[in-house]
Order: structure tokens, then sequence, then C-alpha cells
């Protein structure tokens, strides 16, 4: 029988945590020599930011350049104005692949360059394969 961890694809590259409890800190230290070595590899704490992201990008909170200051005001309108954008596309993707219920959420969802496949279902099936839009 294959163990579960060699027939798991791994998902993620590294995890960083920021700003450790001690408590946290000590219960990882302690749990440590149990992880499999390749996600203890993974683990990172407090570490330097800037090796990870541009400084131009990272909050100044981080260590980063990037000063933001949110004014409600501006991002709101915004923020509903996008909203609207998705929600009338995949209303315009549900109603392209025939409107009907049990149509797949993964097409009705998809990227853009998705949209021409999803209209081409037939009789309320799509032929989308999301798994190529996924990241991986």
């Amino acid at each position: 029988m294959v163990p579960l961890l060699l027939s798991c694809i791994p998902r993620i590259d590294s995890l960083i945590v920021l700003v450790v409890p001690t408590f946290v800190w000590l219960f990882f230290k302690l749990i440590t020599p149990f992880i499999d070595s390749r996600t203890r590899e993974k683990l990172k704490f407090n570490e330097n930011l800037r090796e990870y992201v541009p400084a131009e990008q990272l909050y100044h909170l981080f260590g980063g350049d990037c000063e933001f200051e949110y004014v409600h005001e501006d991002f709101w309108p915004e923020y509903l104005k996008l909203a609207q954008d998705r929600r009338d596309q995949y209303f315009a993707r549900f109603k392209a692949a025939g409107g009907e219920i049990g149509l797949s959420e993964w097409d009705l969802r998809a990227p853009a360059e998705a949209a021409a496949v999803v209209a081409n279902g037939v009789g309320g099936e799509t032929t989308t394969d999301a798994s190529k839009f996924l990241d991986s």
C-alpha cells in the first residue's frame, strides 16, 4: 500500500509564518522531529520577506517600501463595478451554454479565454476541461 503522503501532489512550495507567538514557536519545535523532512523544509518562521516579495510591493509593516492607505470612497465603487462585471460575464456564459440547471460551475466561472469553449456546449453540456485553466 502506497503511503498517502507519497500519492498526494504537493500543493505548497513553502509556508512563511510571520510574527509567531512564543507558544506557537514552542509547539512547532516540539513536533518538528515528527514532521516529514520535505515538509519541514517548507516551514519558515520570521523570514525576511524581501527574499520572496519585491520591496516595492511589500508593505512597510513587513519591511517593504509600499505605503498603502485604504480610502473607502475610492476603493468601494471600483470594487462594486468589478463585482458587477464578473456577475455579468458569469450570466452571459450561463446563457451562452444553454441557461439550464446543471451546468458546470467550473465552466461558468472559467476565465475569458474559455468562454468561447463554453459557448460551444451541446444540449446544455459544456466541453471545457476546467483542469487546464486551474493554476497548478
